[in-house]
């Protein structure tokens, strides 16, 4: 049962949170990349301190002396959502390609689709 109430914390967290940094985001549209990127980073690092406060959740980063600081190509496969926060936390500033359809979710696609 307490699992249930811990994945129910964090996912209503994560709702409040994806929504309140793309509308920021969003607003933030006129400002450089960099402005809207660092709004984007800190949330991800939300979510990563969420998981590990709210659900217990840790992760390990092997091969981190790898990651590129110069304009690089990354491929993710992408099997859960944690990947989608943890990448803005990890990597260095970045673009994405992304499905058009994502850009219409309210919120949250109006701040990709400013980025």
């Amino acid at each position: 049962m307490l699992l249930v109430i811990r994945s129910l914390i964090f996912q209503a967290y994560f709702f409040v949170s994806v929504c309140i940094a793309s509308f920021l985001i969003f607003l933030l549209w006129p400002f450089p990349f960099s402005v809207k990127f660092a709004v984007a980073k800190y949330w991800g690092k939300s979510m990563l301190v969420a998981g590990r406060l709210v659900c217990g959740l840790d992760y390990v980063i092997e091969g981190e002396e790898n990651i590129p600081a110069v304009p690089s190509v990354i491929m993710i496969k992408h099997t859960t959502v944690f990947e989608t926060y943890a990448q803005l936390a990890i990597f260095p500033p970045q673009t994405w390609v992304v499905k058009r359809s994502l850009q219409w979710i309210p919120f949250f696609g109006w701040g990709l689709a400013s980025m």
